[in-house]
């Protein structure tokens, strides 16, 4: 009997990949000794479970939240309140609904542990803080606001720099994040 190396079920000896993931069978007729080789027993899992760290909790749900759900309510309450005439400004509230439910889905599948998830909220959190900062640049050069708000726009500006790298920092740097991302859904196998 050969086993699978992932799921662990038993296949005739002609079978060579499993049928429900393609992982490659191990095992076979025994040896003439009538002991297994090492390499002819099936891994065991690694019986200690990885965990979710705070900081992938902290993240995901900040990005759900403030990358999501608020942007994408706020310019869904938009569109009502535009009037009809001027519908050349509900593609940039489209846009900003579409961005908002997309953050909220890809932060919903990096709390679950899918590491395509993780390298996209690094992107979803360069392109919306980059662009905030873009657009209080902009705003603040332009001469439309007075230099007694200046201040207020610099700071505007550096809370979103600072929090747009800690997420990105954090989810690209930290050793926790990064195990968690690579073994929560697929746990490494012991010999």
């Amino acid at each position: 009997m050969k086993k699978c190396t992932y799921c662990g079920k038993d296949y005739p000896d002609e079978a060579i990949v499993c049928e429900i993931d393609q992982q490659e069978l191990i095992g076979g007729p025994p040896t003439k000794t009538g002991i297994l080789e090492k390499s002819d027993r099936a891994p065991v899992r690694n019986s200690s479970p990885v965990t979710r760290p705070k900081g992938v909790w902290i993240v995901t749900v900040w990005m759900f939240l403030f990358v999501g759900a608020f942007p994408a309510s706020l310019a869904c309450y938009l569109c009502f309140k535009l009037p009809v005439e001027e519908s050349l400004e509900y593609l940039p509230l489209a846009a900003s609904i579409l961005f908002g439910l997309g953050a909220m889905v890809v932060a919903v599948f990096a709390w679950l542990g899918h590491q395509w998830a993780r390298i996209t909220l690094i992107c979803l959190a360069y392109f919306h803080y980059g662009t905030i900062v873009l657009n209080l640049a902009y705003i603040g050069f332009s001469g439309v606001v007075p230099d007694s708000k200046t201040t207020f726009l610099l700071s505007r500006m550096s809370r979103a720099l600072v929090t747009g790298m800690a997420i990105v920092m954090y989810l690209h740097k930290s050793e926790k994040a990064k195990r968690f991302f690579r073994e929560f859904r697929h746990p490494p196998m012991l010999d």
